[in-house]
């Protein structure tokens, strides 16, 4: 498994929040440290906490386990298109399932058959 930033923060007890696909991170030198090692000092932004005042940094885009979820939707849904394709291609216990030539091809496309 790749180490991210996430992971590392995880790995090192970094204080942690996220929005949607956004990681916080309380503001240390561990987080300082992390940011420089995955190149995020562009786009990692402070800011202050509204709860207790602290410092926290946000990472656009570094919450795993929301790319986690995605990854496993698309999973899930790319099996789903490649049984209604079989199941339209070949009769199972009589379900009838019709498709034409172009809406099998756009399901084999998207599921990255073709």
């Amino acid at each position: 498994m790749t180490m991210t930033i996430y992971l590392s923060a995880l790995k090192r007890n970094i204080p942690h929040d996220h929005h949607e696909s956004d990681l916080y991170l309380k503001d240390c030198q561990d987080t300082q440290e992390l940011i420089a090692l995955y190149g995020r000092e562009k786009d990692a932004k402070s800011f202050r906490s509204a709860l207790d005042n602290t410092t926290w940094v946000e990472i656009p885009f570094a919450f795993d386990p929301f790319w986690n979820k995605i990854q496993d939707r698309e999973k899930r849904l790319v099996s789903f298109i490649n049984l209604v394709i079989d199941m339209s291609e070949n009769d199972h216990a009589g379900h009838m399932i019709y498709l034409n030539g172009q809406a099998k091809n756009a399901l084999r496309d998207f599921a990255g058959m073709k």
